[in-house]
């Protein structure tokens, strides 16, 4: 990768930038301009967010004048700027800020996925599902609801915990017609299951602006490539239309609030920020020895509605090069492309048959088509790794992983 410096003398006010979490690459142009910015949801009084273990539907929840379950597929609704409170029958999880994306982590005090008292609520949801399989979803049965509605209290962080759960793993016996097991096996699994959901959360690609002292696109890309620690390598690309591109490497922290700053030492691009939901980033970047500085924000492109999320990068033949989200329910695809040459949006569907993939991607009366091939799937035979080529020339590369 060819590393140059920017020059304060070439300076614009408002800038743009692609984040991309996945693999892949990106390039500059001749001339500055702005690309389409996905335009965040006004502002509402009510957030709609999802609750994830995996996604936990049946959970009671409170939060002003809005009430009810989470659904099937872990949603909820909140007061924008209030708290909102989670509960199953008479057994209270913990109380949080009304945001598009919770957990176990953001109930319990410490917010970390290693506490005891966000594994033990994790182990509770699982032994709760009614197939005990993490991978589709946690479901709490009706019957299971109303006979917590006379369960005492819990304490998740008790050190004896297996003494709080007694009258619940005897109801989960009578209701679901098998023998309780032995919950101490379970929170360790479950703790690599919860980090690699919230990653996956998290993952995806970001359009926004970057404002300050700088002359060029930006594109950042989270590699989950580690899957048992919170911490992501997050690699920043600048682009300059005259001096070429450079980069630096941050760590990606996921956590309740996942954050992220520059991880090398003596690296002359400073940057520190945080997703401000899992749909949005804020932070600040500089370059001291340039005495320039600034801020950027991002809005995602895509859903959060699919089972999996790919995202990718693509080129072509005659130097476009742009970056694609796939998302994938039944092996029917839909996704959003953006072509960074032309910043060009395209609309995206397809399929997958077995392993095989053929995408067509619109914007107006210009149509592109793509085929590729499935490369790898995790153990429960979901799309983990996707290439092909695209009829225009050029091809396309990406990774991604389970929502639910």
């Amino acid at each position: 990768m060819r590393t140059t410096e920017f020059r304060p003398s070439k300076l614009l006010p408002t800038l743009s930038f692609v984040l991309l979490t996945g693999c892949g690459g990106g390039g500059g142009e001749d001339s500055i301009a702005l690309p389409p910015v996905p335009t965040p949801p006004p502002v509402s009084d009510v957030t709609e967010g999802v609750f994830k273990d995996s996604n936990v539907a049946g959970l009671s929840y409170v939060s002003g004048s809005e009430s009810g379950v989470t659904n099937e597929d872990g949603r909820f609704t909140c007061e924008t700027g209030e708290t909102i409170t989670f509960s199953i029958g008479a057994v209270q999880l913990g109380t949080a800020d009304c945001a598009t994306l919770l957990s176990p982590a953001s109930l319990i005090g410490d917010g970390t996925l290693d506490a005891p008292g966000v594994l033990n609520m994790a182990s509770l949801m699982f032994m709760l599902d009614g197939d005990e399989d993490e991978t589709n979803g946690l479901s709490i049965s009706p019957e299971l609801q109303t006979m917590a509605e006379s369960w005492p209290a819990i304490d998740f962080t008790a050190t004896d915990f297996s003494a709080e759960i007694v009258v619940p793993l005897s109801d989960i016996a009578s209701v679901e017609q098998r023998v309780p097991f032995d919950w101490t096996d379970v929170p360790t699994l479950l703790r690599d299951h919860l980090e690699r959901t919230l990653g996956c959360a998290y993952s995806g690609v970001f359009i926004g602006e970057l404002s300050g002292d700088s002359n060029g696109a930006v594109v950042i890309r989270a590699h989950r490539e580690v899957f048992y620690s919170n911490v992501y390598d997050l690699e920043w690309i600048a682009y300059d239309p005259e001096e070429g591109q450079r980069s630096t490497i941050a760590i990606f922290d996921i956590q309740m609030s996942p954050t992220f700053e520059t991880s090398i030492i003596n690296d002359p691009t400073e940057i520190l920020g945080r997703f401000e939901t899992s749909d949005t980033i804020r932070g600040t970047w500089a370059l001291p020895a340039e005495n320039a500085s600034g801020t950027f924000v991002a809005n995602r492109l895509g859903t959060d509605r699919a089972d999996q999320r790919l995202s990718t990068t693509f080129s072509t033949n005659d130097g476009g090069n742009g970056v694609m989200v796939l998302e994938i329910t039944d092996g029917v695809l839909t996704g959003e492309a953006f072509e960074l040459t032309e910043r060009q949006s395209y609309d995206v569907t397809g399929d997958i048959v077995g392993d095989d993939v053929s995408l067509t991607a619109r914007s107006g009366t210009d149509t592109i088509t793509a085929t590729g091939t499935i490369r790898e799937r995790d153990i429960n035979g979901s799309p983990t790794e996707i290439l092909g080529s695209l009829d225009v020339g050029g091809s396309f590369f990406g990774k991604g992983c389970r929502l639910n």
